[in-house]
């Protein structure tokens, strides 16, 4: 990134970044709330949610910092027990970032955020800060050991996960064997206390193997094979050579293995001249005997360079025109890279089921892979506010503003996103016979799709998800998407706005979505915060807990048993 496109880069984003985001309550003391309606008697279990929730940041001597992004508020996990005994419902939250707060109010800190610019990096103040980023990320020959950290010095969340294999330095033989961890999109992890939500451990994928897990990126979201009890992820190195590394770990977090370590791509027909795209990956697909990693237009500029540069993801990111995106097939059985497959420029953040099978005609492997596909980048600045309530009226300026084009990706803070992502299926075979990989829409405006754990890497028929409403992109309705016929039933109760359905199936089910679904939504038009329950059949409101007079954010959640046996895991 050049000074030019540097300046220009934090010029747009100040310009954007106009919103008074709004706090999140913080309830570190449980309550127990009522229900209307009724908990299933066998709904009994422990609901996390994870997102953003503080913006207005301040210390006991006044002063103050503003976070002007909804992604990058300060994180709460919620903690939702449900009791279908008392017909209540257990209620606590928590901040996990609290030294992040006072490095930020203290003017101390070089986070890389999101996409929110400090203010005080304008002028000189942001050549410091960037200098004080590159020694920390990619100059310094010996990193921090981030063990020895506050825990809650860092920023993560985006997916919690309980029962997530801890490296065996963090392994304790006297705790009660709960885990519970945060994960976002570059490489820190934090183990949570699962039951007061108390940050106890800052950890790194260096710390499960510390001479081949190396990279700043990674996936929020991880693969898990229950079979198996294997974890799988995959690490993007920074610097002059693009790679990825991707990897799975035992089910004890003992033991790691490297299925393959990419610089570039794998032709069908034997070419590996092709360097890859240091692609931006938020999530990927796992089958039972292949891992495949998306490679999509959407990618870190410079080799990386442009994050550490401008100090957020959005302004490093640029999106290649007139390139395809390529589907890396990674064995899990041998290892190592089988075939790079281009396709349509598309860009996921949240895939959904995979599997694979053999065609009866050629012999040859077919892998299927449901995602939330976005056909370009224009998106990425059209998120400050997402989740927040209308704040139309509530800007620095409301004068209208001419759309630009940076790095491939057309700017246009007039026009508001009135769709999410196309749910689309794509195939890919490969072999002597034929190369191809070819995707269907099975239905548009779909995003934060979830399905039944008990058809993970197996065909399925139904998928839950987030619609973007009619009456504005501050709601989010919830849907149900028949895959075999693309057929949607919708819930659009009125001022409710629904955040990521989590499926948890009826005991002794024999109908895929024979079940509930779990809900943490935003009534809007009362400013109201609720836990729904849905019949995940029909989508019709079974019971609701009236949380408290608020709204939250959240991005991702888990739901496990009573036992603390998992259920749903993001």
């Amino acid at each position: 990134m050049g000074v030019l496109d540097y300046l220009r880069a934090s010029s747009i984003v100040h310009s954007i970044q106009q919103y008074d985001l709004v706090n999140t309550p913080e309830f570190q003391k449980p309550v127990w709330l009522p229900v209307s309606g009724t908990i299933p008697p066998w709904l009994n279990g422990i609901l996390y949610r994870i997102g953003p929730a503080k913006y207005n940041l301040g210390d006991q001597n006044g002063k103050q910092y503003m976070i002007r992004h909804a992604f990058d508020g300060l994180p709460f996990i919620h903690r939702f027990e449900l009791c279908s005994k008392q017909q209540k419902v257990r209620y606590n939250s928590r901040l996990t970032a609290e030294a992040v707060e006072k490095t930020l109010v203290s003017g101390n800190s070089n986070n890389i955020f999101f996409g929110h610019m400090p203010d005080e990096e304008q002028g000189w103040g942001r050549f410091a800060k960037t200098i004080q980023r590159l020694d920390s990320t990619l100059f310094r020959a010996t990193p921090q050991d981030v063990t020895l950290l506050d825990p809650s010095s860092r920023a993560v969340g985006v997916t919690v996960t309980p029962n997530y294999p801890l490296p065996k330095a963090l392994q304790n033989p006297d705790s009660n064997d709960r885990v519970l961890v945060a994960k976002s999109d570059y490489n820190m992890l934090q183990q949570v206390n699962e039951d007061t939500l108390e940050p106890q451990h800052l950890f790194e994928y260096n710390h499960y193997d510390k001479e081949n897990l190396h990279g700043i990126p990674t996936a929020a979201h991880h693969q898990y094979d229950a079979d198996t009890g294997e974890t799988f992820n995959v690490l993007v190195s920074f610097g002059r050579v693009s790679k990825m590394t991707i990897f799975a770990l035992d089910r004890t977090g003992t033991q790691t293995r490297v299925l393959a370590e990419i610089t570039h791509r794998k032709l069908a027909n034997g070419d590996t001249s092709e360097p890859i795209l240091l692609s931006y990956i938020h999530s990927f697909w796992l089958t039972k005997h292949y891992v495949i990693i998306p490679e999509s237009p959407l990618h870190y500029g410079n080799r990386g360079l442009d994050v550490v540069m401008s100090g957020t993801i959005v302004t490093g990111l640029a999106w290649k025109k007139n390139t395809p995106a390529y589907l890396h097939i990674i064995s899990r059985d041998t290892g190592g890279l089988l075939v790079s497959l281009p396709t349509d420029p598309f860009f996921t953040f949240h895939t959904a089921n995979a599997w694979d099978t053999t065609d009866e005609k050629t012999g040859q492997p077919v892998i299927h892979l449901d995602c939330c596909a976005f056909d370009s980048a224009d998106f990425l600045y059209k998120l400050y506010n997402l989740g927040q309530r209308d704040t139309t009226g509530n800007t620095k300026d409301n004068k209208k503003t001419t759309p630009i084009e940076y790095r491939g990706i057309t700017i246009d803070e007039n026009n508001m996103p009135t769709s999410h992502a196309d749910l689309r299926r794509y195939s890919v075979t490969w072999g002597d016979k034929e190369n191809k990989a070819t995707s269907i829409t099975i239905t548009p405006n779909v995003e934060f799709p979830r399905f039944s754990q008990a058809y993970t890497l197996k065909p399925y028929q139904f998928l839950w998800g987030c619609q973007a409403s009619e009456d504005g992109p501050s709601r989010s309705v919830l849907c149900k998407v028949d895959l075999d016929t693309g057929h949607v039933t919708r819930n659009t109760c009125k001022g409710y706005s629904f955040s990521e359905p989590i499926f948890a199936p009826r005991p002794n089910a024999t109908r895929e979505d024979d079940g509930v679904l779990l809900s943490f939504v935003n009534n809007v038009s009362d400013h109201r915060c609720l836990l729904v329950i849905v019949d995940a059949s029909t989508l019709e409101e079974i019971a609701t807990c009236d949380v408290g007079d608020f709204t939250a954010t959240t991005f991702h959640g888990s739901f496990v048993s009573d036992k603390f046996e998992n259920i749903s895991v993001n």
